[in-house]
């Protein structure tokens, strides 16, 4: 069975012997919304996922010859406050459809629900570090008096800067013109993985 031409039938099978997509995750140990997710893309299935669903099956892989150059790895250096650094293998197909380039991204864990339901505690986040340019409405990794926090960031030069939560029981941030210098943008949020 080759990787790619037939992780969709493969998920099916899972699917069936299961007896449901929510058993399968459970078995396999994924979400719910990452089978769904596959069902759509296969090519977004992660290496370790498709071991296991095809030993759960009782098939064999055939990985394409150049199948680990379509997967990158990203392991982040330094420190993002208390963000813990994770390490992830991303497919080269999901960075290029977000133009991103594996050496400019950081992956975290999130620690706290400010960003609820978006981005939850314990989920994982891909931040472009090279992309610092704020914009109406995008979610920003932010540095702003020694506190590291992830915000949903409305620029306005005029009377300063507003950092928000999608979480209401989190207060915003308001920026004042003269304490923009404080504030450092070390990246935009780009991808999130959900912990269910």
């Amino acid at each position: 069975m080759s990787f790619e031409n037939d992780m969709v039938q493969l998920l099916e099978a899972g699917i069936k012997k299961a007896g449901s997509a929510i058993a399968l995750g459970r078995i396999i140990k994924v979400a719910n919304t990452s089978i769904t997710r596959w069902r759509k893309d296969a090519t977004q299935v992660n290496m370790k996922a498709a071991i296991a669903l095809a030993d759960y099956v009782g098939v064999r892989l055939n990985f394409p010859e150049d199948w680990e150059e379509s997967y990158v790895r990203i392991a982040s250096d330094g420190t993002f406050g208390a963000f813990p650094v994770l390490t992830g293998m991303f497919s080269l197909k999901l960075l290029q459809s977000m133009k991103l380039e594996a050496s400019d991204c950081v992956y975290l864990k999130a620690i706290d629900n400010s960003m609820d339901p978006v981005i939850s505690n314990g989920d994982a986040i891909l931040v472009n570090t090279k992309d610092t340019d704020l914009a109406d409405g995008a979610i920003f990794l932010l540095s702003f008096n020694e506190n590291v926090f992830v915000r949903r960031t409305f620029p306005n030069y005029v009377d300063g800067i507003v950092l928000r939560c999608d979480n209401a029981f989190f207060p915003q941030i308001n920026i004042a013109c003269e304490n923009i210098p404080q504030l450092k943008v070390l990246g935009r949020v780009r991808w999130v993985s959900k912990i269910f």
